[in-house]
This record gives structure tokens, C-alpha cells and sequence, in this order.
């Protein structure tokens, strides 16, 4: 698993800077009782290096492919414009938050083949 957000690039000067700055920012307002499971990600969390690689541009996509070794890279989020570009990069895409859909992608439909999205 790995995550990709568009923090300001300015959080740092390496991708582990960021990623370390994007972790204080989510614990600092972090309500769930339990704790973010931050070592589900380990160095997979994709961050910015300019403000040219905001999603929806393909950089952080295309680093999430790189890392996802032989798994099937997917890509669930909000916005409709990142779901297109993650897809087009090569992911499974999935907008969340819609009405009489999943909440998240279902597993039988991360495993179907690309060709059936």
C-alpha cells in the first residue's frame, strides 16, 4: 500500500522530508480512536517535488506503479480528474464518495482484468 498527496513541496526538501511533515499533519488532527497505521506504508508515501507534480499531472501515479513492485496498483480518491489520471497512468481508478456505489473498491473488482474497467 502506498499514498499519494499533494502536500506543498516546500514541506521539505526530500521526498522522506515530506513524507515525514505529511505525518505530523494528519496525527496533529487525527480523531479516530485508534491510530493511524503509518507502518502499513513504509517508504511508500508519494509526495510532490514541485508543484508541477500535483495530481492530477502523472508524477506521483507513475511513482506509485514504480513501487508496487508485481501487486496491481490502485488508486481510490475523491476528485474525478485524479481517479482519469491515475487510470490513464496505468491504475485501477476509483472515485469515492458516490451515490449507490461502494464506499471502496471492491476486492472482485481490483482483481478483474484491466481490459474490463
Amino acid at each position: 500500500m502506498g499514498i499519494t498527496t499533494n502536500v506543498p513541496p516546500s514541506w521539505g526538501t526530500t521526498d522522506a522530508e515530506r513524507a515525514e511533515a505529511t505525518k505530523k499533519y494528519i496525527s496533529a488532527s487525527w480523531s479516530e480512536t485508534e491510530p493511524f497505521v503509518w507502518e502499513y506504508f513504509g517508504d511508500r508515501i508519494f509526495t510532490p517535488r514541485g508543484t508541477e507534480e500535483y495530481k492530477p499531472a502523472p508524477a506521483l501515479f507513475q511513482r506509485g506503479i514504480e513501487h508496487s513492485g508485481s501487486c496491481r496498483a490502485v488508486f481510490e480518491g475523491e476528485n474525478p480528474d485524479e481517479v482519469t489520471a491515475a487510470t490513464a497512468a496505468g491504475m485501477r481508478g476509483y472515485q469515492i464518495g458516490q451515490r449507490n456505489q461502494p464506499a471502496y473498491l471492491p476486492l472482485h473488482r481490483v482483481l478483474l482484468p484491466f481490459l474490463d474497467q
